[in-house]
């Protein structure tokens, strides 16, 4: 991973604070960015298990069928899909089509480094409707944001 990107990331985790949470207002619904460090390591170890060329991961209502042909949803009891994308834009497209609005994924694209790139992100809504977003770290990557082994 690009020293670059890591750093960003690195910035993201200081805005966090304690609670390894970023919120922001899209205006048209909310964006959370969760850097909770259980929660990447369940995210990463969900990556393990999926094709090597993914770089979106997404809680979806359905895991069958065309990925358009389903939403986004909550984590628990979703179907996570994942899924390959070329570039932050083309994320913002997929993410509104599965039900986000324009102006959360604008803010994610702008917030979350590297989406589409060097960076595995995994995405879903939750039954507020914020677009939530986190970091998925793959093996001996971002070690930093992972939990602390006893």
């Amino acid at each position: 991973m690009p020293p670059a990107l890591e750093n960003e990331l690195k910035d993201l985790l200081s805005r966090a604070g304690q609670q390894r949470e970023v919120l922001l207002d899209s205006g048209a619904g909310m964006v959370r960015i969760d850097l909770k460090a259980d929660n990447v390591a369940l995210w990463s170890n969900t990556l393990t298990d999926v094709g090597a060329d993914t770089n979106l991961l997404l809680a979806c209502e359905s895991s069958t069928g065309e990925l358009s042909s389903t939403r986004l949803t909550w984590v628990v009891g979703a179907a996570i899909r994942p899924a390959v994308i070329e570039d932050s834009s083309h994320a913002q497209k997929l993410l509104q089509s599965l039900g986000a609005s324009s102006a959360q994924t604008a803010l994610v694209a702008q917030q979350c480094p590297g989406l589409g790139e060097a960076v595995t992100w995994a995405l879903w809504l939750d039954r507020h409707g914020w677009l939530s977003a986190s970091p998925v770290p793959r093996s001996g990557e971002l070690t930093w944001l992972m939990p602390a082994q006893p």
